[in-house]
C-alpha cells in the first residue's frame, strides 16, 4: 500500500491532521527519499521534510508524535539551515509541541543561516513566557551565543521588551551583561533604545553594566537615556554609578 501513497495525500493529511491516514503507513523514510529526488528534478531546494510542513501548518501534537513515529528525521534542515524546532519557535506552536521535540532530542543548539540558535528565534518572534523558560531550562540553551550581528540571547530579548522575569532567568544562566553586537551595543544600550521599564533597567545596572562603554556612535548609557527621555531617577543613577 505505501507504494501507492502519494506525496500530495501526505501532505493534505499533515494539513488536515488527518491521523487515521497515518495508521497504515509503517514508515515515511522511503517517503522522504522519495520527496528529495522529486525536488531535484524540479530543482526545488527548499530541501523542508515533513515536519517542517507539519509546523508551518501548526499541526496537532497527534501529528507530530506520528510523524516523528514513522522516522521523520527530527534534526532535519533546510536550505536556511533551519530545523523543525526553529520553524515552530516562528509559527508559535504551544508549549505541548516544543516539549514534546526536547523530549525526542532535537538539537537545542543547532544554528540557522543567520548564526540564530532556536532560543535566538523564540525571543525574535516573541514567543511567551512560557516558551522562553522552557528553551532556557532544559538541556542547556547555549546563553552567550551570538547571532551574525554579534547579538546573544539577551540583547534580543531587550529589543522586543520582555518582562523583567525572563531578564532575570537569562542574567542567571549566565548572559554576558557587557557583551556587544555588530554596532558595539551592550544591553543596556539596546534595554535603553528600546524604552524597557525603569526596573530593568536598574537590574542592569545592578547586575554589572558597564555604563562607560560605548556604541558605534560614541554613545554611551548615559546619552541613550537622555536622548530617550528616561525619568530623573534613571538619569541621577546613571550618574551616580559611571564613576
Amino acid at each position: 500500500m505505501q507504494e501507492n501513497i502519494k506525496l500530495k495525500q501526505i501532505y493534505e493529511a499533515i494539513k488536515t491532521n488527518n491521523v487515521q491516514f497515518f495508521g497504515s503507513i509503517p514508515t515515511l523514510k522511503t517517503k522522504e527519499k522519495e520527496k528529495e529526488k522529486e525536488k531535484e528534478k524540479e530543482k526545488e531546494k527548499e530541501k523542508e521534510n515533513f515536519l517542517h510542513f507539519a509546523f508551518k501548518q501548526n499541526s496537532s501534537k497527534e501529528i507530530i508524535e506520528l510523524l516523528i513515529s514513522k522516522g521523520v528525521d527530527i534534526n532535519s534542515k533546510n536550505k536556511w539551515n533551519e530545523t523543525p524546532l526553529n520553524i515552530a519557535l516562528q509559527n508559535k506552536n504551544p508549549k505541548e509541541i516544543i516539549e514534546l521535540l526536547i523530549e525526542k532530542g532535537v538539537d537545542i543548539n543547532s544554528k540557522n543561516q543567520w548564526n540564530e540558535i532556536p532560543l535566538h528565534i523564540a525571543l525574535k518572534n516573541k514567543n511567551p513566557k512560557e516558551i522562553i523558560e522552557l528553551l532556557i531550562s532544559e538541556r542547556c540553551a547555549d546563553i552567550n551565543s551570538k547571532n551574525q550581528w554579534n547579538e546573544i540571547p539577551l540583547h534580543i530579548a531587550l529589543k522586543n521588551k520582555y518582562p523583567k522575569e525572563i531578564i532575570e532567568l537569562l542574567i542567571e544562566k549566565g548572559s554576558d551583561i557587557n557583551s556587544k553586537n555588530q554596532w558595539n551595543e551592550i544591553p543596556l544600550h539596546i534595554a535603553l533604545k528600546n524604552k524597557n521599564s525603569n526596573e530593568i533597567i536598574e537590574l542592569l545596572i545592578e547586575k554589572g553594566s558597564d555604563l562607560n562603554l560605548k556604541n558605534k556612535w560614541n554613545e554611551s548609557s548615559l546619552h541613550i537615556a537622555l536622548r530617550n527621555k528616561y525619568s530623573k531617577e534613571i538619569i541621577e543613577l546613571l550618574i551616580s554609578k559611571r564613576f
